[in-house]
C-alpha cells in the first residue's frame, strides 16, 4: 500500500487506494487516484469537470488556453485538421513553444536566455538598432559558425548581410572602403 492509503474524491465520495507499483509524473497516477495533496478529485471526476468547463466556453466561441491561462476566441487557436477541433494550445503559445524547440535543438539556447539577451541588447539589434516590433518578427540568433558561439541577436537583414560577406572583417572592410570611395 502506498504513504497515501485511501484518499475520497470530493465530488463523487468514493474512497480509492493506490495500487502497488503504480506510479506516474503526472498530477493523478495511472490508477486513477489522488496522488498529490493538492488534488482532491479522481480521475474521472476531473475529467468531467475539465469538459464541462471546456463545453462552457466552446459554446461561446471561446477557449482558455492551458500554456498562458487566457480564455481566447477560437480564431485564436489552429484547428486539428483530422477532427476539426481547435488544438489545447493558443496560436502565439504553439509558435513561442516551436521556436523554444528549435532555439534549444539548433544552437542549445533555452527561451529564457533568447529573452535574457533580448533584454541586455535593448531589445534591438545589436548592429542596426532597429526594434523588435519594427519587422514583427524575431530577432536572428548571429554565431560564429567555427566555434558555435552566440555573438548576440541581429535583425534579418544585418544576418544577411554578414553571412554574405561570410562573417569576414576583412571583407567587410573593403565594402566599406568601396562605399566611402563611392559616394555610399
Amino acid at each position: 500500500m502506498s504513504p497515501l492509503g485511501k484518499r475520497r474524491c470530493l465530488d463523487c465520495g468514493a474512497k480509492k487506494r493506490h495500487l502497488e507499483g503504480c506510479s506516474s509524473k503526472y498530477r493523478f497516477c495511472k490508477c486513477g487516484i489522488i496522488i498529490t495533496k493538492r488534488a482532491k478529485r479522481c480521475w474521472d471526476c476531473h475529467l468531467k469537470k475539465r469538459r464541462k468547463n471546456q463545453a462552457k466556453y466552446l459554446r461561446l466561441g471561446m477557449k482558455r488556453c492551458p500554456s498562458c491561462q487566457e480564455i481566447k476566441s477560437l480564431e485564436d487557436f489552429y484547428l486539428r485538421k483530422d477532427r476539426g477541433v481547435p488544438y489545447s494550445d493558443c496560436k502565439d503559445c504553439t509558435k513561442t513553444r516551436a521556436f523554444d524547440f528549435k532555439i534549444q535543438g539548433k544552437f542549445g539556447l533555452a527561451g529564457k536566455e533568447y529573452q535574457l539577451i533580448l533584454d541586455i541588447q535593448g531589445r534591438v539589434c545589436a548592429i542596426c538598432g532597429a526594434s523588435v516590433s519594427d519587422n514583427g518578427k524575431r530577432l536572428a540568433i548571429d554565431h560564429d559558425h567555427k566555434t558555435g558561439r552566440i555573438r548576440g541577436l541581429l535583425c534579418n537583414g544585418c544576418n544577411v548581410g554578414l553571412g554574405m560577406f561570410r562573417d569576414n572583417p576583412k571583407i567587410l572592410r573593403k565594402a566599406i572602403r568601396y562605399l566611402k570611395e563611392n559616394g555610399g
